[in-house]
């Protein structure tokens, strides 16, 4: 390696070290970072400049984003370059490429306050090694893909106004956070929107998959204030998931999963890496479209606009199919900074039949521990009248239930639920007696 080559002696002169820009493709992005080159002891050592501190004795650097070009799109670095044999003394070596050379326009600067080198990142590539953070420090390019159109442009604050927003997302969205996050994109989608309108009132609203949204607002007359520009602060929170470059201690390529949430925003200083959303669990209860058999024998299908409910009714002697459903007492909510912003859907995933047998023939009824899907009915049967206590109340009879429900909140996050309860089942007909 060539930052544990020997020192050399004082009077002898420190060999050239070359840096050269060089990328590695990860997915449909091109991961760009730094090699230095120097010719020492009659061979060419070279090695992987980390663009984090290291504990090993190498070569080491730290990036910043120095601007922007708004037209090409092309990103400059200032990039500090350390020698970890030396006590982290700063190196300032030879660029292959002038391009890539320093950026500092004055000369008289304290040497720790120059770059080492300046490298020019192209569009489609990325820094590579940088964390899912703020680090990379382009969410800029990002937030250039973000539409946020408002009507009317202007207004007379004398009167009062209703504004109306739309956003949407340009096409080149997914290359434009590969470059914002420093990761190859894989897949990405908006969780919810925050609007902060200039009389200081704030909306959360939800958000769906890539789609904009539009929402209004009214706004009280000031008076005096005369005409005014319409403008509204929009923050997308998204969902990216992705990969990245990085490396080891020893400089060797890994490829790391990233799975994270970055705010942008049509206004500069309102983009940034954002929290992950809360999302609270529903709360649920065992229930079912009970569906009777006919006289004649047949079994109608379910009414798919039926309720589910915790109670059926059954004829004494004839099958009773339950198509099971979960009962959504209070919804799972997503949760963005304590405001609500989504709500989750809740379906049956699977059920099992925990009670015993009935008095349905066994080539029909439910047997005890089967188990089934949403399409597939619990089917029970009961041959006596319904039993009643020593008072003549009537007792309905149970079926018994283990539920597997699963809530999908607008973030994309899915939580799977286990809960038992049981569906009361009334014979029609009730007996008299405890005997039936």
């Amino acid at each position: 390696m060539l930052a544990a080559l020997p020192a050399h002696a004082d009077t002898a002169p420190a060999p050239t070290v070359v840096v050269t820009l060089t990328s590695q493709a990860v997915g449909n992005t091109a991961f760009s970072y730094l090699t230095a080159e120097r010719d020492a002891f009659g061979q060419r050592d070279t090695q992987v400049i980390v663009p984090h501190r290291t504990a090993a004795c190498r070569y080491w650097s730290d990036w910043t984003l120095v601007r922007v070009n708004p037209v090409s799109h092309e990103r400059t670095y200032g990039v500090f370059i350390f020698d970890g044999c030396n006590h982290d003394a700063q190196v300032f070596p030879v660029p292959a490429d002038i391009r890539q050379g320093s950026c500092n326009n004055d000369d008289n600067l304290y040497p720790s306050g120059k770059f080492s080198v300046c490298p020019i990142i192209a569009p489609g590539h990325v820094p590579a090694g940088l964390p899912f953070d703020r680090r990379c420090e382009a969410l800029t390019e990002a937030d250039t893909s973000l539409f946020a159109d408002i009507s009317p442009p202007s207004y007379d604050a004398n009167q009062p106004t209703t504004l109306t927003l739309t956003t949407s997302f340009a096409s080149d969205m997914t290359q434009r956070l590969s470059e914002g996050t420093c990761t190859d994109v894989l897949d990405w989608r908006a969780v919810s929107w925050t609007l902060h309108w200039s009389d200081g009132s704030v909306d959360h609203l939800p958000a769906s998959g890539r789609q904009g949204i539009t929402a209004t607002h009214r706004l009280a007359p000031v008076g005096g204030a005369g005409t005014q520009q319409s403008d509204v602060t929009v923050v997308a929170r998204l969902h990216v998931i992705g990969q990245a470059l990085d490396f080891d201690s020893s400089g060797n390529p890994v490829v790391r999963n990233v799975d994270g949430y970055v705010d942008i925003s049509n206004h500069d200083g309102a983009s940034g890496t954002g929290a992950a959303p809360v999302d609270e669990p529903p709360q649920i209860q065992v229930g079912a479209v009970a569906v009777g058999q006919d006289g004649d024998g047949g079994m109608p299908p379910p009414d798919p606009a039926a309720v589910a409910a915790p109670r059926a009714v059954t004829i004494r002697g004839r099958l009773l199919a339950l198509y099971l459903r979960p009962i959504v007492v209070q919804p799972g909510v997503e949760l963005i900074d304590g405001a609500q912003v989504g709500v989750a859907t809740s379906t049956l995933l699977r059920w099992q039949y925990v009670g015993p047998p009935t008095d349905a023939p066994s080539s029909e009824g439910t047997t005890p521990g089967a188990r089934g899907d949403p399409d597939t009915p619990v089917v029970v049967q009961y041959d006596h009248a319904e039993r009643a206590d020593a008072l003549g109340r009537p007792i309905d009879e149970t079926v018994p239930l283990v539920m597997v429900v699963r809530s999908a909140y607008p973030d994309g996050t899915v939580l799977d639920t286990t809960i038992t309860g049981s569906i009361a089942v009334a014979i029609y007909y009730a007996g008299l007696t405890g005997t039936g």
